[in-house]
């Protein structure tokens, strides 16, 4: 992730999504020993996909940003971050619904209260 990080910051979007693809491919590739494991590579994953979801909206993909947003929201369906992306992408999705998995919750309000003043206007 660390690597995908610096390329990012390098505006290397596509070299970047490559770096957090190759993390989630090890961590899904690992077999937990218990629930506590799985939990703890859940938590590495959460991170991995948010930053995939900005990957994807800096390459013009929301529709793909949508799926990695969603995918972190199945980790922790309440992360503010996680929400917010997948809010991003939907309102860059022209014609399209937000989903019923990015829906509006009491938490959306409190990501949209983090986000840009303009984005505070938007009604959820």
């Amino acid at each position: 992730r660390s690597f995908g990080n610096r390329l990012f910051r390098q505006s290397r979007y596509e070299d970047a999504k490559d770096r957090y693809k190759q993390a989630i491919a090890v961590l899904s590739n690992r077999e937990p020993a218990d629930e506590e494991e799985k939990s703890q590579i859940s938590a590495l994953k959460l991170p991995v996909f948010l930053n995939l979801s900005l990957t994807m909206m800096r390459l013009q993909r929301p529709a793909r940003a949508l799926v990695y947003g969603r995918r972190a929201l199945d980790i922790s369906p309440h992360h503010a971050k996680a929400l917010f992306r997948c809010g991003q992408a939907s309102l860059r999705r022209p014609g399209i619904a937000p989903s019923p998995s990015c829906s509006p919750s009491p938490l959306s309000s409190l990501a949209l209260s983090f986000a840009p003043s303009h984005l505070n206007e938007i009604k959820l």
